[in-house]
């Protein structure tokens, strides 16, 4: 038999902007007000170099850049069905209907390589470039994915953190300043120069178990509250005892923290939600576990944890009791000696 390097989980767990006018150096988010395509200033298009549309408005962003706001830009009902508005930030919030695995319901996404969802559809799903697996023993539950589009942005550049899923009707995109690159989680420890919305808070590592937990933006430094622990200082990530954590199938698979399965690329929470604590499992195999207090029905099943921390449940197995097709019989280090339980090929009941 091989051996997996994986682990059982023994006992319990306790568990923005400035107005002004007239800026000298902007970056377009769409074409003119009148549907015209802008100038760029070096007639290079970069999208920090282009000219605006006339009488614009162009505001500040803590990095000093400024951006073109013209009336109308996005325009409201575009022609390509995004739909957008400004913010109290003064920044714009765009929503585009549809574009999810079609047919089924409850479908919750996150970004990977391109986006992954999940929820429940009484056939496969997949056509319109989604690629979709049952996912666990329930044979309605699937996850999908594909690659990013063009279209999963709003038209005319810029910068965009988004989401995706039923409960913002499709895709929600926030605008990111245009001077930092692509938003992405920050990291375990804390990046002083990384600003934040004053009111936002953010998935991160629990400073505790390792688990789902939050940190909030201080409103007086515009930055990550932080703690120091050990002389080094980190985010102040508190956990939930309620063990709330991305509304998400990603998340349900990943008991630890794992950025990959927040809402959006850089793991800040769309405003007024919370997440949520993950519902029961079904316990069968390959569904997902909480290794705090095992949900694994099957008689002598353990709560598997991989290496790359994902928590599903296994089945005994050996030579009289052969797993099913897709499965190998493996050897499973236990907090006091091994046994042998059915794990899926590619070691992966998500993916």
């Amino acid at each position: 038999m091989n051996s997996l390097a994986a682990s059982f989980w023994y006992g319990l767990l306790p568990l923005a902007s400035l107005l002004l006018l007239g800026c000298p150096r902007a970056s377009i988010l769409s074409g003119g007000t009148d549907g015209s395509a802008p100038t760029a200033l070096d007639g290079g298009g970069a999208s920090s170099e282009w000219n605006c549309a006339a009488d614009p408005l162009c505001r500040m962003f803590d990095s000093g850049a400024c951006a073109c706001v013209g009336p109308g830009i996005p325009p409201v009902g575009d022609p390509s069905g995004w739909n957008c508005h400004l913010d109290r930030q003064e920044r714009f919030v765009c929503q585009h209907e549809g574009d999810l695995p079609p047919g089924g319901w409850g479908w919750r996404c996150h970004p990977s390589s391109g986006w992954t969802c999940c929820g429940t559809s009484v056939g496969d799903p997949s056509s319109n470039g989604w690629t979709c697996q049952n996912l666990g023993t329930d044979a309605t539950l699937w996850t999908c994915s594909r690659p990013t589009t063009s279209e999963d942005t709003p038209p005319g550049g810029g910068n965009w953190a988004c989401v995706k899923g039923e409960p913002f009707g499709g895709t929600l995109c926030e605008e990111a300043d245009p001077e930092e690159p692509p938003p992405q989680y920050p990291g375990f420890f804390f990046p002083k120069s990384k600003p934040c919305t004053p009111s936002s808070k953010m998935w991160c590592d629990g400073l505790q178990y390792s688990g789902w937990g939050q940190v909030e933006c201080d409103p007086q430094t515009r930055r990550w509250k932080t703690k120091v622990v050990n002389g080094k200082e980190m985010i102040d990530c508190q956990e939930f005892s309620t063990g709330e954590r991305p509304d998400n199938c990603c998340a349900a698979y990943h008991f630890f923290f794992n950025p990959s399965c927040c809402e959006r690329s850089d793991c800040v929470l769309l405003a007024g939600t919370r997440g949520r604590a993950v519902p029961p499992s079904a316990g069968g195999l390959c569904d997902y576990c909480q290794p705090m207090a095992s949900e694994c029905v099957e008689d002598g099943a353990r709560c598997i944890i991989t290496n790359a921390h994902e928590n599903f449940c296994g089945r005994p197995c050996g030579p009289s009791a052969p797993c099913p097709l897709g499965y190998s019989c493996l050897t499973i280090k236990l907090p006091q000696g091994s046994e042998q339980q059915c794990v899926p090929l590619d070691y992966s009941c998500y993916y």
